[in-house]
């Protein structure tokens, strides 16, 4: 998949998505941009959770969950989508359009709505007029996305050891009245609408993989593993998942460690281990790095390097290769268009793949770099359910393609439906 840039209801956007081969789509969604009422002290929970008690949060909850979206006493419900149609921040998006274009070409969307405590302030882990401020926010969004876009992917923070004054204790119980929200409504959307999505919710959503699972004080991926299974009342259900895909970020040129600079296969390696080590006896969450590059945007701002440097774009493919065959269960590319930037001395942030008109209205793409290629091809060689082989193998074996020292990194399919073979290198030797 791809991070979205700007995506425009008169541009092209959808045009270049069908064109990369993607399966998936990251987009960015903040309170206000989903809801006129977010924060809102008069809203209807501060009003109904007045006499701020777990009893009174409950009771509102059931209250909630039993009324539907004809009820406005418990949830506003015409707060909602009002602003679908326009856009936000750094990136223009015109949200009803891009999902339904989307989702029209099979593009599954992980929407990443922020749980921050300026928008939904906690006095205190027992405050339950936040958490209802917090939870009929998720309830309706995830009812919403999911009834009319078939979304069912989601995550409620990007990077929270990024965020300032953010401990992991409030980040985990934002993520614990976020989870129960977003199940709760696509659960009443489906038994509502006779359907059968079924939802997934990603965390830690950290910067960096092992290094933020249990090192020092960042204690953030082990604190919502081992906690998996903890309900918002408190409870412990072996059938309840607080999450269901472990979710980090990593930039890095580097396949393998270099030094004292990290590479993608001893994080990924690490990562998976601690997290097997911590869930004896059941299936293991599956990894996904839902941002990666090989340079992040202000790294970028200090080189000559962009996209259509050879140095970078073979790191690209190399990097998609490793990560592919030390089982990363899906890719999201940071990201998909070189949207504008006011702090770059280019202008622009170059770690996006695609060329954009960061001017007019419509946000047409006009063309991709190489990086974008590289990636295309990857999408193409290593689409999903195809069997793997070893590249110096006279018949199919295990996943094992890697380069050892070689600096060629090689992957190998067979398509099972067509019997096609493809192969996939990406050279990093400093010759050709």
């Amino acid at each position: 998949g791809y991070n979205l840039g700007h995506f425009m209801t008169s541009g092209d956007a959808a045009d270049w998505f069908r064109y990369a081969g993607v399966k998936a789509a990251r987009v960015f969604m903040s309170a206000s941009d989903s809801s006129a009422n977010w924060g809102n002290t008069s809203s209807p929970g501060r009003k109904l959770v007045s006499s701020n008690s777990l009893t009174s949060f409950n009771s509102a909850v059931a209250s909630a969950r039993s009324g539907g979206t004809n009820s406005t006493t418990y949830i506003k419900w015409s707060d909602y989508n009002y602003n679908y149609n326009s856009t936000a921040g750094s990136n223009d998006i015109n949200y009803a359009n891009a999902f339904s274009a989307l989702t029209g070409l099979g593009i599954d969307i992980l929407v990443n709505i922020t749980c921050s405590p300026g928008t939904f302030p906690l006095a205190s882990s027992t405050d339950y007029q936040g958490w209802w401020e917090i939870w009929q926010h998720y309830y309706a969004q995830a009812y919403l996305l999911s009834r009319d876009y078939g979304i069912r992917r989601f995550s409620m923070f990007n990077e929270p050891n990024n965020w300032a004054g953010m401990t992991e204790q409030d980040w985990l119980l934002r993520l614990r009245i976020c989870s129960d929200a977003i199940q709760a409504g696509v659960a009443d959307m489906n038994a509502k609408h006779g359907r059968n999505v079924v939802p997934v919710i990603y965390a830690p959503n950290t910067a960096n993989g092992e290094g933020k699972y249990n090192t020092g004080s960042d204690t953030w991926g082990k604190d919502v593993v081992i906690n998996r299974h903890l309900k918002l009342d408190g409870s412990s259900d072996a059938s309840f998942l607080l999450m269901n895909f472990y979710n980090y970020q990593k930039y890095s040129m580097y396949t393998d460690d270099t030094g004292g600079l990290t590479g993608y296969i001893q994080d990924i390696d690490a990562l998976a281990g601690y997290i097997a080590a911590d869930m004896p006896g059941e299936t293991t969450f599956p990894l996904v790095l839902s941002e990666f590059n090989v340079r992040t945007a202000s790294s970028y701002d200090g080189t000559s390097n962009n996209q259509d440097s050879p140095e970078d774009y073979s790191a690209l493919g190399a990097n998609c290769i490793a990560l592919t065959l030390h089982s990363a269960n899906q890719l999201f590319l940071f990201k998909f268009g070189q949207t504008e930037s006011t702090t770059s001395p280019y202008g622009v942030a170059k770690n996006g793949t695609h060329y954009v008109d960061n001017i007019n209205s419509a946000c047409n793409y006009g063309g991709a770099t190489k990086a974008a290629e590289v990636y295309r091809l990857f999408n193409k060689a290593a689409s999903g359910g195809r069997f793997y082989y070893s590249a110096n193998a006279s018949s199919g074996v295990a996943m094992s393609s890697s380069s050892g020292g070689s600096g060629l990194w090689r992957l190998v399919t067979r398509d099972p439906a067509s019997g096609n073979i493809y192969v996939y290198l990406a050279n990093k030797k400093s010759s050709g």
